[in-house]
């Protein structure tokens, strides 16, 4: 969240930005020498005096408020791209980043997400240890009202899923349920990211279930409706890369004699066409550990055409 001394900061860059003088823009609000010790020390207006001056900058404050949080996104981008970086684990491009970005954290995202996602850095790189990393994941959000409540945020939706990636089973077994019922709509995700969120809890949810016996076992009657979600998710968004590691784990988890395996099958195919435009079956080992060419023929003949167009194209 932006602090209210940020506001400070951005009233004055309006001001200078709008080219009003101090004579015009606080007239009858507050004194020169008051606004200019705020400015210049960095001290947050009081609430009253913040709404004159957000009128006597004709914006409404829904306005001021989106506007400031876009100039303190803008200013401290680089704790944007360091929260991404490590979302995605891409360690080399966060590691300069590091270095350079330190606390107290301007941005919502910087300010919710990135000091979580550093304490994981850290613990992956065997700077602290599991206890203290999943301690502070458990500071940053309650899991027992997380449970009873019916609307979840995206801060929360990240931190749960670092504690079903890296936490202890005990854990794991806290937050898969939560998750579940996001993913039914027993509880509904707040984000300007739906699709992209959804398909991120979705990819681990899947991942961490097909790998895990115990949480196999113990979740077994929700795994029909996890292949479910993650194959409407394709069809009503996007044939994302992040499905290509949902579909090798579904393809490993059933068998070829299972129903779905036919449909799973094409839609792994469907990606890698996407990804590589000289993908051939033949070439996939990954494929052909599991069947041969004539079952993969049988199989892509009984197959609605309109799921295996880019056949022509050469898949086998």
């Amino acid at each position: 969240m932006i602090g209210q001394n940020q506001f400070t900061e951005v009233i004055e860059h309006l001001r200078i930005q709008k080219k009003l003088t101090y004579q015009i823009f606080l007239d009858g609000i507050v004194s020169e020498r008051s606004y200019r010790r705020y400015v210049n020390e960095g001290k947050p207006f009081n609430f009253e005096v913040l709404v004159l001056l957000v009128e006597r900058l004709q914006m409404r404050m829904r306005d001021f408020i989106i506007f400031s949080l876009n100039h303190i996104s803008i200013k401290h981008q680089e704790e944007i791209y360091l929260s991404h970086y490590l979302d995605h684990e891409m360690f080399d491009d966060a590691k300069p980043l590091i270095e350079m970005v330190k606390p107290p954290f301007y941005t919502h995202v910087g300010d919710v997400i990135l000091p979580s996602l550093l304490k994981r850095y850290a613990f992956l790189n065997h700077q602290i240890n599991s206890f203290e990393y999943i301690h502070f994941l458990k500071n940053q959000i309650n899991v027992e009202q997380l449970k009873s409540r019916s609307i979840i945020d995206r801060n929360a939706l990240k931190i749960l899923l670092l504690l079903l990636k890296d936490g202890p089973y005990d854990d794991q077994i806290q937050v898969v349920p939560i998750l579940i019922d996001l993913m039914l709509g027993h509880k509904q995700l707040i984000t300007q990211q739906y699709d992209l969120d959804m398909n991120a809890m979705i990819q681990s949810l899947a991942r961490v279930l097909f790998s895990d016996s115990a949480l196999k076992i113990k979740f077994t009657s929700f795994i029909d409706h996890i292949f479910e979600f993650a194959l409407n998710n394709v069809k009503k968004y996007h044939l994302d890369d992040s499905f290509m590691s949902f579909f090798n784990d579904a393809l490993d988890y059933i068998s070829k004699d299972d129903q779905r395996f036919p449909l799973y099958l094409i839609q792994y195919i469907m990606i890698k066409r996407l990804q590589n435009k000289t993908y051939t079956l033949k070439d996939d080992p990954f494929i052909l550990n599991k069947l041969s060419l004539d079952e993969l023929n049988i199989i892509i003949s009984h197959t609605s055409l309109d799921h295996v167009y880019f056949m022509k194209e050469g898949a086998f």
